[in-house]
């Protein structure tokens, strides 16, 4: 049994847990995006506490704050500059070890240039990361944890009420990969998130295409309202003429090689999905297809 101080104690760092997580996504708020964009990037918010006292926090292309000796410092982030990234290096003269991060998206844990958010929370001694999304891009999602694990760093959730409101802000963000609004295009993305389903084409129109694994090199498309079918022996758009044809060899699931190309339907129409490349998961990465695809309507 638990004494009234040791409870007391834990209900204590509840509550604060939750202060600085809604701290997070209220300072992510602040993020300078346009939804409109055809690339939008992420609002990401950070805040760094240590036994309870705040230490800083951050706003992807807006700015933040850092404290020193009680007194609050304000600073702007360059465009190209990561949330984390920027906080740290303001608190370069802090001591770090045993402090907490919170997180509104999970920290990259690779770059094409420079360290990783997630390696630079590892240097400076952050022994706990609380995380609100992890990210929809399948060449990073996910990945965060593991670099956090092997280090002995905890990584904890935020509550599923912020964790709801922090996608909701970001929503232009993740419709990036489960969303193509395009009649003619490519995607990539993890098949083991968001159900394996990509959704394509426009609102009230659109086809939802589902995924699972079925090993590398080939992967089983799914659809249980419309069923699917594989254009056999075409392995360009072009080479199919009516793709009503090859519904005769539909069924609920098909399964799809590298190359190939299935066929996906609706009240609408069809949509035509070339399977460019299917991973499995393996350690450091993540279940990905890429596709391109070709939507005809009626």
């Amino acid at each position: 049994m638990w004494s009234e101080t040791e409870i007391g104690s834990m209900n204590n760092e509840i509550e604060d847990s939750y202060k600085f997580a809604r701290l997070a996504v209220d300072k992510a708020k602040l993020c300078l995006v346009n939804a409109a964009s055809q690339n939008p990037p992420p609002r990401v918010g950070i805040v760094l506490e240590k036994n309870g006292v705040m230490l800083g926090w951050a706003a992807k292309g807006h700015g933040g704050e850092y404290v020193i000796d009680g007194v609050a410092h304000s600073f702007e982030i360059l465009p190209q500059e990561h949330a984390e990234q920027a906080l740290l290096a303001k608190l370069h003269f802090s001591d770090l070890t045993g402090a907490s991060a919170y997180v509104t998206l999970e920290p990259c844990a690779k770059r094409n240039k420079g360290v990783s958010c997630a390696e630079l929370l590892v240097a400076r001694g952050i022994a706990v990361v609380h995380v609100g999304n992890c990210d929809s891009n399948p060449d990073v999602g996910a990945l965060a944890w593991g670099v956090f694990h092997k280090h002995g760093i905890t990584v904890k959730d935020f509550p599923g009420d912020l964790r709801n409101e922090a996608r909701r802000d970001n929503a232009a963000f993740f419709a990036k990969f489960h969303l193509s609004r395009k009649e003619i295009g490519s995607a990539s993305f993890d098949y083991e998130s968001n159900g394996g389903q990509r959704i394509l084409g426009r609102a009230g129109a659109e086809f939802k295409t589902r995924w699972t694994n079925r090993g590398l090199g080939s992967i089983y498309a799914l659809d249980y309202d419309h069923n699917v079918c594989v254009a056999k022996n075409c392995f360009e758009f072009d080479q199919v003429d009516d793709p009503g044809r090859w519904l005769e060899d539909s069924d609920y699931t098909k399964p799809v090689h590298v190359g190939e190309i299935v066929i996906f339907r609706n009240e609408h129409g069809f949509a035509l999905v070339k399977v460019l490349r299917a991973t499995p998961r393996v350690t450091g990465s993540n279940a990905e297809l890429h596709f391109a695809y070709e939507l005809r309507y009626r």
